[in-house]
């Protein structure tokens, strides 16, 4: 393998790149100025060497120098703890936020479940079920709400979802919702405007 399909192999990683992308993505990189490609890998170190996890949400922040490891929206006490919304991925909530609609707190499930098979390491669904049993047990939690795209692996996602939070919900009131109307089949939730995802949180069910 050259040197150049390396590069575009890396570009391939990328969500939703293909082959094509790859290789206009990896020729433009190829073609900079020394300069230019010297602040983008020194842009990325930046970034990665400053990425932390919160450990309760999972989403992914640069470090804003806080001593907490707790992100932002986690550790804002403004936020509603009394609801909880379960995203695909970071940038999901990035569109969430942008909408401004919602003010309560979230979960990054990391992945979806394939249609084929209830296995994916990739899911945090064991994770998901242990942070609404200490919900429960602190008494705030009112309402989960599956913010999912609208596609198969999704609605197989939300089912195993529903189905291992039921123990967890068990003799409480707290309820499951997910996005009501708004959302087209097949859509993303982070290319949704803020109006699509106004509607489809205000007529959650």
């Amino acid at each position: 393998m050259s040197v150049f399909e390396d590069l575009q192999q890396h570009f391939m990683k990328f969500p939703g790149v293909g082959r094509r992308q790859a290789q206009r993505f990896a020729y433009f990189v190829a073609t900079q100025p020394t300069g230019y490609r010297k602040a983008l890998v020194t842009a990325m170190v930046h970034a990665g060497n400053n990425m932390k996890e919160c450990p309760i949400s999972h989403q992914h922040f640069i470090d804003d120098g806080n001593t907490s490891d707790l992100s932002p929206i986690e550790r804002n006490p403004d936020r509603a703890t009394t609801h909880l919304m379960i995203v695909e991925k970071d940038s999901d909530i990035d569109a969430v936020e942008k909408s401004g609609v919602y003010s309560g707190t979230y979960f990054v499930l990391g992945g979806l479940l394939p249609v084929v098979s209830k296995e994916n390491e990739e899911t945090r669904i064991t994770e998901l079920v242990e942070l609404v049993e200490n919900r429960k047990k602190e008494g705030d939690l009112q309402e989960i709400i599956i913010a999912l795209s609208l596609n198969p692996e999704s609605e197989h996602t939300r089912y195993a979802i529903e189905e291992a939070l039921q123990p967890a919900i068990e003799n409480s009131k707290i309820n499951i919702s997910r996005l009501g109307r708004g959302l087209s089949t097949g859509s993303e939730l982070e290319y949704a405007d803020s109006e699509t995802l106004k509607a489809a949180l205000e007529s959650r069910k």
